[in-house]
């Protein structure tokens, strides 16, 4: 699955926040997520982590 900026996501452990939408920021060795729940809140995750716990919610296009 291809994942590009600005894709809305949801991972399969919920954050401690409760955040379950997050925007993508970055895209590259490191994936950068923006909560779009919590002000100020990002992770950043690994590829191989981040692919196997995303699903697009909302593309981009």
């Amino acid at each position: 699955m291809k994942f590009k900026i600005g894709d809305i996501v949801t991972l399969r452990k919920p954050h401690p926040s409760k955040t379950e939408k997050w925007e993508i920021i970055r895209v590259g060795i490191i994936y950068k997520l923006k909560s779009l729940s919590v002000e100020n809140l990002i992770i950043e995750l690994k590829p191989k982590v981040f692919e196997g716990n995303a699903t697009i919610v909302e593309s981009s296009e």
